[in-house]
């Protein structure tokens, strides 16, 4: 195991139980993470409205599309930043500094006033908080697995590892629910 890992603990592991409650910690932050990328999704044709100009609406939904790939295409970076870190500094400290990115990013969004606010900076400003998540989701995919793996007992490290990116299949169906939750909220057409 890593000297960073232990220099972050705050109780020794213990055999099982330890091994146990760190995959658990892995799964609740996959699942939150997931839920966070997913909102958007969900919300695209409301993003599509609010902050790409135009009269085409297939256009503007493309646009929101586009922002919402450049999440993907920033998540190898985001594991090989913070993957990296994580080994000098210790993964508890940086799966939590993920999960607040991830949270901030989301924040930003949701709070980011419109293209009729404030012009093209709202598609820019949209554009790199959506790669804030991307990074975010890529540090704690691959830093909860090795995470659950470092923190396993020697003879079950291998079968641990699977089980931290589980819950995505929850996350991103429930942050793909909300605009179903929200009455009025309906994105109709964009």
């Amino acid at each position: 195991m890593s000297q960073a890992l232990h220099n972050t603990r705050s109780e020794p592991a213990t055999g099982a139980t330890a091994s146990g409650r760190a995959l658990v910690a892995a799964c609740a932050g996959n699942l939150v993470e997931w839920y966070d990328f997913a909102v958007y999704g969900a919300f695209a044709t409301i993003i599509a409205a609010t902050f790409f100009p135009g009269s085409d609406p297939s256009a503007r939904l493309l646009a929101s599309f586009a922002v919402f790939a450049t999440a993907f295409l920033v998540r190898p970076v985001g594991a090989l930043l913070f993957g990296r870190l994580g080994d000098r500094v210790g993964r508890r400290r940086v799966l939590a500094t993920v999960i607040v990115l991830m949270a901030l990013a989301t924040a930003g969004i949701g709070l980011l006033p419109g293209y009729a606010t404030i012009g093209m900076l709202a598609p820019l400003l949209l554009t790199l908080l959506r790669s804030a998540q991307g990074l975010s989701v890529g540090g704690e995919s691959s830093g909860a697995t090795a995470f659950v793996v470092e923190d396993a007992p020697e003879a079950g490290a291998a079968g641990t590892a699977p089980g931290s990116g589980r819950p995505w299949p929850l996350g991103w169906p429930a942050g793909s629910a909300w605009p179903s939750c929200w009455p009025g909220c309906s994105p109709g057409p964009a």
